[in-house]
């Protein structure tokens, strides 16, 4: 296992900086999600970590080695691309043993590292299949296997599910998961898919413009947001703008919808700030009168989303503000429906800026 340490790494493209002094240290063994849009400069970061760029300024280190110049071939790592990148006239043995060979490793060691990398993906029985006779999440496994081969440091996945269907990139998530918990591999994983990152990651960053936004635990960017763009970016949130007007516990913002009671300790906001309560939908309920929750908003269901194992409901309320709301239990409510919603102090979130 090794750690990584990314030390004020600055890497530009023209006067484009696509990753802007960023600072973040990953333990060994950790399964390390790189979260955010198109352009944020995650799949930059990554292509440093494996050599593929050079930062101009900055070190990369691996445990206590700096590799910021070392090329890839002497990195100790192991590539998942996004396309898969397997030789499509080899075999599935021959595309994992053209590393060790590489590598010169010998032919009785090749043939038990190839055996044992594919027994790890649960694909020994395919080795003498060729790539087109394989589905995407078999190309996948054996993507996967060509890293773990090398018995590496790290392995670096490039957003590796993204040509999958839902179906196979639900099945994938559960294999990449088990197997970084069986073999304690450090990996760094590249997405844009929170699902993915919410549902496998031992810690997130979340990135834009070429800056790391927050680190924390999949609970942690969920439930306590740093700003409205994490907050935003980590699913669903109804975000309502509003003034603190009582610092005390909870604090009190006045909102268009009402005046709001949010607990203290969620927020570093005091009197005059003008701020956001960020409210995801499933936790705002459907209530039967106001003293059933210390905040409350009344509203119109204007349209209703069935979604299998729930419903989301679009609820407008009489100052105009739209709120999405989840709802497990129906009760047959149909569009146009009056309702009163309702949340707790701890349901909500105020954030400063953007």
């Amino acid at each position: 296992m090794t750690s990584i340490t990314i030390d004020s790494v600055l890497k530009s493209f023209g006067d484009v900086r696509a990753v802007n002094k960023v600072s973040v240290s990953i333990e060994a063994g950790e399964l390390f999600f790189l979260l955010g849009p198109s352009g944020c400069g995650k799949t930059t970061l990554l292509r440093l970590l494996a050599g593929f760029y050079t930062p101009e300024s900055g070190r990369i280190l691996f445990d206590d080695s700096d590799v910021s110049n070392t090329p890839p071939h002497k990195r100790n790592t192991g590539m998942v691309f996004q396309n898969y990148a397997l030789w499509p006239h080899m075999t599935v043995s021959q595309n994992l043993a053209f590393g060790l060979e590489m590598h010169k490793i010998p032919g009785d060691q090749r043939d038990e590292r190839v055996r044992r990398a594919l027994e790890s993906v649960r694909l020994d029985m395919l080795a003498e299949r060729y790539p087109n006779q394989l589905s995407g999440g078999q190309q996948q496994r054996v993507a996967l296997a060509r890293a773990l081969v090398l018995e590496p440091g790290v392995v670096l996945l490039d957003e590796p599910l993204s040509n999958l269907d839902a179906r196979l990139r639900l099945d994938m998530r559960h294999e990449i998961k088990r197997i970084h918990t069986e073999t304690g591999i450090t990996m760094v994983y590249v997405t844009h898919d929170q699902d993915e990152a919410l549902s496998m990651a031992d810690r997130i960053a979340v990135m834009r413009d070429g800056v790391i936004e927050q680190i924390g635990s999949p609970h942690e960017l969920y439930d306590a947001p740093a700003n409205r763009f994490v907050a935003q970016f980590m699913g669903e949130t109804n975000l309502i703008e509003g003034k603190v007007v009582s610092g005390d516990d909870p604090i009190v913002v006045e909102t268009d919808l009402g005046m709001f009671n949010v607990a203290s300790r969620k927020t570093t906001a005091e009197i005059g700030d003008s701020v956001y309560c960020s409210i995801r939908p499933e936790k705002i309920a459907c209530i039967e009168n106001t003293t059933a929750a210390q905040n409350t908003v009344a509203g119109k269901i204007e349209e209703v989303f069935f979604l299998g194992d729930h419903e989301q409901y679009r609820v407008v309320s009489a100052s105009g503000e739209v709120l999405r709301v989840s709802n497990r239990d129906s009760r047959g409510r149909v569009k146009g429906t009056d309702i009163l919603l309702g949340f707790g102090p701890d349901d909500a979130v105020v954030l400063h800026g953007n």
